[in-house]
């Protein structure tokens, strides 16, 4: 892996995925000062074509953002991959304080 290249996952969760703006604020190493920043790259999970029929959304992808400077110039990219994780639901599905989905088993299941 590149020294430059992060893997470390940043999570955090939302209501309605085709919502979220992601914003990357590029800002000296010698000031995190606001009014510092060098440039500013925006993602939208929405411009992410749908590619499963209407309606749809793909859960997962790559992106590559361009950081626009302060003379509106790209002065780089940033490039990543999202995953969307969503609960399962089901109108036949169920489950209350008595029931689980499992059943206890009287030995090791190796799978």
């Amino acid at each position: 892996v590149h020294e430059n290249i992060s893997t470390e996952p940043i999570l955090f969760t939302t209501r309605d995925a085709s919502k979220v703006r992601l914003f990357f604020d590029i800002v000296p190493t010698y000031s995190g000062i606001e009014k510092n920043k060098v440039g500013r790259g925006v993602a939208l999970l929405s411009s992410v074509r749908p590619t499963v029929g209407t309606k749809r959304m793909n859960l997962q992808g790559d992106i590559s953002v361009p950081i626009m400077g302060s003379n509106f110039e790209v002065i780089g990219t940033v490039n990543f991959n999202f995953l969307v994780i969503t609960p399962f639901s089901h109108p036949k599905m169920e489950v209350t304080s008595q029931q689980t989905y499992w059943k206890k088993l009287d030995s090791t299941m190796v799978i």
